[in-house]
């Protein structure tokens, strides 16, 4: 066992082998279930609580409709906006790239699925995974940004 980071919590959590997460599913099941797609998930990134639509769409374009709520001692305004990407399946991973969400790197996350359609998308980038998210990472401390919400299959 080994300590991570999870940024959208900003806690210190036990992962082990087997945890509470479904089994991830696999490139082929992507591929042919994630077209036509609704995810909403929310974590807390560099700029405050975000809450994300991602719609997928068959021919690899990704819409993203969002709203970033501050964090607690920041004085800025509720943000709103939206974003086209794209989306793609990299071996067992849904990779997605958009402007202005997740500083415009590609992020690519292993999917779980777990009792109806409960998600969560935890991440696969092997290149500094937390920065994506603003969080510098520590010595010793594996960075794994992790995302929850719902998922509506087609």
């Amino acid at each position: 066992m080994s300590i991570v980071r999870l940024p959208m919590l900003a806690i210190a959590v036990t992962w082990a082998a087997g945890s509470a997460y479904a089994a991830p599913l696999d490139g082929a099941t992507l591929q042919s279930r994630l077209p036509g797609s609704e995810i909403r998930v929310n974590f807390l990134g560099s700029r405050g609580m975000e809450d994300h639509v991602w719609r997928l769409q068959g021919d690899g374009t990704i819409t993203a409709v969002y709203a970033r709520a501050p964090i607690a001692n920041d004085r800025g305004a509720l943000e709103n906006g939206s974003n086209i990407g794209h989306w793609t399946v990299q071996g067992p991973n849904l990779c997605v790239q958009m402007q202005g969400v997740f500083a415009g790197q590609l992020a690519c996350f292993v999917v779980d699925i777990d009792q109806g359609n409960r998600v969560t998308l935890v991440g696969a980038n092997t290149a500094r995974p937390g920065a994506i998210f603003g969080f510098a990472p520590r010595p010793g401390v594996t960075e794994l940004p992790v995302l929850r919400g719902t998922i509506h299959l087609r």
